[in-house]
C-alpha cells in the first residue's frame, strides 16, 4: 500500500510468474466440462491493462487508446442500431407496408428489428 508505484512491467512479470499455476487450473477446469464459453474468460487482460492503479506511461497510453477505440466502436454500434430501426420502422413498415401496401416487407421489418435487438443486447 505504501510501497513504490506499480507499473505494467511489474504486472507482466507477476502474470508470467503465475502462468504455470494458471495453466494447470485451466487444464483442470477443461476436464470438468465438455462445453465452455471462453469469450468472457479470454477478456481478463483488458481488466488488467485498464486498471487505473497502474500509473506508468505505458499503461496511461494504453488507457487513452482503449478509450478512443471504445468510443469509435460505440459510435459504430449506435449508427448500425439507428440504421436498423430506420430501415425497419420508417422504410419497411411505414412507406412499404402502410403507404404502398407491400405486405411482403412486413417480414423484413421484423427481421431487421430482431437484428436491432441483437445489437442492443451487444451494446449492454
Amino acid at each position: 500500500a505504501g510501497g513504490a508505484a506499480v507499473g505494467i512491467d511489474d504486472v507482466y512479470r507477476e502474470v508470467m510468474r503465475g502462468y504455470g499455476a494458471a495453466q494447470a487450473k485451466l487444464a483442470e477446469l477443461e476436464k470438468e466440462s465438455a462445453i465452455q464459453f471462453y469469450l468472457k474468460d479470454s477478456l481478463w487482460p483488458a481488466g488488467l491493462l485498464i486498471d487505473t492503479r497502474l500509473q506508468d506511461e505505458k499503461s496511461d497510453g494504453f488507457r487513452k487508446m482503449f478509450r478512443i477505440f471504445l468510443g469509435i466502436c460505440t459510435l459504430v454500434q449506435i449508427i448500425v442500431f439507428a440504421l436498423f430501426f430506420h430501415q425497419a420502422l420508417i422504410k419497411d413498415l411505414y412507406f412499404d407496408v402502410y403507404l404502398q401496401g407491400e405486405h411482403a416487407d412486413l417480414l423484413g421489418a421484423f427481421v431487421l428489428l430482431a437484428h436491432a435487438a441483437f445489437v442492443a443486447w451487444i451494446m449492454q
